[in-house]
């Protein structure tokens, strides 16, 4: 319930636990962020430079056009809710690609509207992932970028014209052995 009614409102999930004693009691403080981390377009990651492998996808689950019900006791006119957001830009583009929701708690049009929204921002265009092998290396040092930061990356091979975009950093796991990191990177 609480992932659907914060989270869902949210354009991102990034969240932290933390435990504290109080009274002798340990207590859980649950910390959602609407996003971890900064834009670092300084800190780049460069093909030949401090990227040694890439690994690129397309994740094309777009949906550009959003129904929405807020929570109610009927279907009718009156008994709930109802919205719908449109990209008409991506609909052009892509065609009409529909997504439809209920919100469990949602009982204001204004949030419902907000809702539907941030839900089109995220969902209107294809998501672009990058899987990087790099190095601790300029201009993008391990010390310089961490979770939800978002950096630039520079990489010629990748499509027809290239990648030369902010991309925010998912996941990362470092391997001392060979002084390199993997990284997943979703483009912001």
């Amino acid at each position: 319930m609480v992932a659907e009614s914060l989270v869902g409102n949210l354009s991102a999930g990034a969240f932290d636990v933390t435990p504290v004693l109080e009274g002798g009691y340990v207590t859980f403080y649950v910390n959602l962020y609407e996003r971890q981390g900064s834009n670092k377009p300084q800190v780049a990651l460069v093909e030949t430079r401090n990227v040694s492998a890439i690994r690129y996808r397309e994740i094309d689950e777009t949906v550009n056009v959003w129904h929405m019900a807020g929570e109610g006791d009927g279907w009718g006119e009156t008994a709930r809710v109802y919205t719908t957001a449109i990209n008409e830009e991506s609909v052009a583009r892509h065609g009409m690609r529909e997504g439809f929701e209920v919100r469990s708690g949602v009982i204001y049009q204004t949030t419902l509207d907000e809702t539907a929204r941030k839900r089109l921002l995220e969902t209107a265009w294809p998501t672009r992932v990058l899987g990087l092998t790099v190095l601790s290396a300029p201009p993008g040092r391990f010390g310089e970028y961490g979770i939800g930061d978002a950096v630039t990356c520079r990489l010629h091979s990748v499509g027809f014209t290239g990648v030369n975009r902010l991309y925010e950093v998912r996941a990362r796991e470092f391997f001392p052995a060979d002084g390199t990191a993997d990284l997943v990177l979703l483009e912001v």
